[in-house]
């Protein structure tokens, strides 16, 4: 499974993401900015494709230079100390760093995939105390309640792992101060199911996940594959497992 079945895109090949751009171009928003063009599919579920490209100017021709899912989700989470690391060579959707936190006093760096890098691009990053980001599931898990989530992984004496609530930025340092380590948009966390549905990226007609988690200083949207759950899961669940992320920043 890739990110792109988390919000109802069957991708298999470069020719197909290449085919779907062409098919998405017309209905997509341009934004120009120099010699590179944005472009990003709204689709009413809330799905959305950002891809880029570069022109030589005067009269080159347009070059395809990747394309990102993302999701338009509703949970915003506070965020300080935003900076880019120069170290990591992303062109787009690079990776900002950023501290989560909220009113208790609770907090955690985070690394996450920078989805409006040109449109802030100008901007102070450190000024943004605000993102709305998305969790991608790549591995995911449903309890219908603690008691059957402590019945898979059993209760340590001091710290369990994992454990309701927890959220692990496995992607943003090294757990074994490894300097070779390249840092990347990643997480392990768990947290109670706030709500769920299932939506239809009407570009495709195929179905996904979305669902919204209360997991420790934050909430985010989840989105995920439609087989990864054979029900629907329930509110007041604990849902969790491996993520990548992605996000969008704003004052």
């Amino acid at each position: 499974m890739s990110h792109f079945s988390s919000i109802g895109y069957r991708i298999d090949s470069p020719d197909e993401l290449d085919q779907l751009s062409d098919s998405l171009k017309a209905k997509s928003t341009k934004k120009e900015f120099g010699k590179y063009t944005q472009y990003v599919a709204d689709d009413e579920s809330g799905s959305q494709l950002f891809w880029h490209t570069e022109k030589s100017f005067p009269f080159g021709k347009e070059q395809g230079l990747g394309m990102t899912p993302a999701f338009k989700g509703k949970c915003i989470q506070k965020i300080k100390e935003a900076h880019f690391r120069p170290d990591v060579p992303y062109k787009f959707e690079p990776l900002l760093f950023v501290w989560v936190y909220d009113d208790d006093g609770s907090e955690y760096p985070l690394a996450v995939d920078l989805l409006n890098d040109l449109e802030i691009k100008d901007k102070d990053v450190d000024s943004f105390e605000v993102m709305q980001a998305t969790l991608f599931a790549e591995e995911i898990e449903f309890f219908p309640n603690e008691d059957a989530f402590w019945k898979k992984y059993p209760k340590k004496e001091k710290i369990s792992f994992p454990s309701p609530g927890m959220f692990i930025p496995t992607g943003t340092f090294s757990p074994k101060d490894d300097p070779e380590y390249k840092p990347h948009a990643a997480c392990w966390c768990y947290g109670e199911v706030i709500s769920s549905e299932r939506l239809v990226n009407k570009f495709t007609d195929i179905s996904f996940w979305h669902l919204v988690m209360k997991t420790y200083a934050a909430s985010y949207d989840i989105v995920a594959d439609i087989n990864m759950f054979d029900a629907q899961p329930k509110k007041g669940g604990i849902v969790g497992g491996k993520f990548w992320i992605c996000a969008r920043v704003s004052h």
